[in-house]
């Protein structure tokens, strides 16, 4: 056997010998292509650290900490079946080529299996971004020596290594001090992003609201917001102290405007982490949901790149070309190429790409996808599109007027032009801030506020602080 395809999961092995081979065969744990190909699979992880028990680690406090300098391995007990198909094939494969997924988790999956195998055998590594037949036969096309990839195998170790050795001392010390009956699972990721919800949970029930006050005049005419007293930074009124301020009011000079244009470029494209977050803001999914059916748009409808990506940026923009004509009976793309608009160039930064592109579509055309495929196939679709789009434009108005020391300011912000924002149904505005006079300008009214406390965490806000943890 010259080539043989380790990959990370059944489908995934199925669609590589589908794209490389041609026809195939299913046999006993892999698949053999008609050219002599072979494409076997893992079932994500078959291989894992030995445990507390394996090791003798005793949970007593005098032995911890307990350390490993070379952590050692075991077989996952129901999985034992295929690790030794994969070990048999590589024994008799010339050349072994790395298949998992194209990531620092998907290196890990296949380096525990050749370690504990002990073999030692040429290595190739298939690094796909676009699981589609064309991308994957692109990737065959530029496989790189496996000897590239030492440290993102490494950075898999480290991190696996590091969650176990936290995890377990952490674990045993707490559950020793506790005398508790039950383990207090304690871990690297879990622990402080617990200690961080549980402290916002009591600053919000310990909160007192602190009452203060300012002063405001509405506007006659409909669609402009308040004039406000304008006041320091933190500054906070008394209600005394804003009832003096109004008794020393009543002379009103020199309503001014300042007007500027802003441009808003498009959003970036997506990474995983904000894809996420997007989903969990617009329909409430949680960031496992929103993986789950992203994988499936990855894997099974090949309409989408690859998922766990951490990067927002396109390292070249050389197959966008051929990309945008496969989809060009679609109107919003059929827009870009009558217009020749070409994506934003700050997007292109090959520089900020680690591991993986953002996530984009593919030449692939849905066709059968379920309802929540759709939906976040399409917001994927919308984001790149509107890449490629012009800013939309913004017509920035305020407005002020002096009364005595003081002064009163009102904003306005309108869009004018309505650029990428148009894939989003945006509408244009007529900005009427800048159409007022004193006289439109009602009354002074004591307002009333009061300070509120922190919003609870939920997922969202989350994985916008500190990102995909897990």
């Amino acid at each position: 056997m010259k080539e043989l395809f380790v990959c990370e999961k059944p489908n995934q092995a199925q669609d590589y010998a589908a794209a490389l081979s041609g026809n195939f065969e299913k046999k006993n744990g892999y698949f053999l292509g008609e050219d002599g190909k072979v494409f076997t699979y893992a079932f994500g992880h078959l291989v894992e650290l030995k445990g507390p028990e394996q090791l003798n680690w005793k949970s007593d406090l005098d032995t911890l900490p307990y350390f490993e300098k070379n952590m050692e391995l075991a077989l996952i007990e129901n999985k034992k079946k295929q690790y030794f198909v994969i070990v048999d094939l590589m024994k008799k494969a010339e050349t072994v080529i790395i298949s998992t997924d194209s990531g620092r988790e998907g290196e890990h999956i296949f380096r525990k299996i050749y370690k504990l195998s002990g073999l030692n055998k040429p290595l190739k590594r298939l690094w796909v971004k676009d699981n589609t037949e064309s991308g994957i036969k692109k990737a065959y096309s530029q496989l790189r020596d496996g000897s590239e990839y030492e440290g993102l195998a490494k950075a898999g170790q480290l991190r696996d290594e590091a969650d176990f050795l936290v995890g377990v001392n952490a674990t045993i010390l707490a559950t020793r001090l506790s005398s508790s009956r039950t383990p207090i699972s304690l871990g690297r990721v879990q622990t402080p992003t617990l200690s961080m919800i549980v402290k916002r949970d009591y600053t919000i029930e310990n909160f007192k609201k602190v009452e203060h006050f300012t002063l405001s005049a509405s506007v006659k005419k409909q669609g402009i917001g308040n004039f406000e007293l304008l006041l320091e930074k933190d500054q906070q009124l008394t209600k005394a102290d804003a009832e003096s301020i109004l008794t020393a009011l009543g002379n009103r000079v020199g309503l001014r405007f300042d007007e500027k244009i802003e441009k808003e470029k498009p959003k970036h494209l997506f990474d995983l982490t904000s894809l996420q977050i997007e989903m969990n803001k617009k329909v409430g999914w949680s960031a496992k949901k929103t993986l789950d059916i992203l994988q499936g748009l990855y894997e099974k409808h090949k309409v989408v790149t690859y998922p766990r990506t951490s990067s927002k940026f396109v390292a070249s923009t050389e197959e966008f070309p051929a990309l945008l004509e496969q989809h060009k009976d679609q109107p919003l793309i059929a827009h870009i190429l009558e217009n020749k608009y070409e994506i934003e160039k700050t997007f292109v930064n090959p520089g900020k790409v680690t591991d993986h592109e953002a996530i984009i579509i593919t030449k692939q055309k849905p066709k059968i996808l379920g309802k929540e495929e759709e939906l976040l196939y399409d917001v994927i679709f919308k984001r790149f599109v509107a890449a490629f789009y012009p800013p939309a434009v913004y017509q920035k108005t305020s407005a002020e007027f002096s009364d005595g020391e003081h002064v009163f300011k009102s904003n306005e912000k309108v869009l004018i032009e309505k650029g990428w924002r148009s894939i989003y149904d945006a509408e244009i505005q007529k900005p009427i801030l800048k159409d007022i006079n004193l006289d439109d300008i009602d009354d002074y009214e004591l307002k009333r506020k009061e300070t509120k406390p922190p919003k609870r965490y939920d997922e969202g806000t989350l994985l916008k602080r500190y990102g995909e943890c897990s």
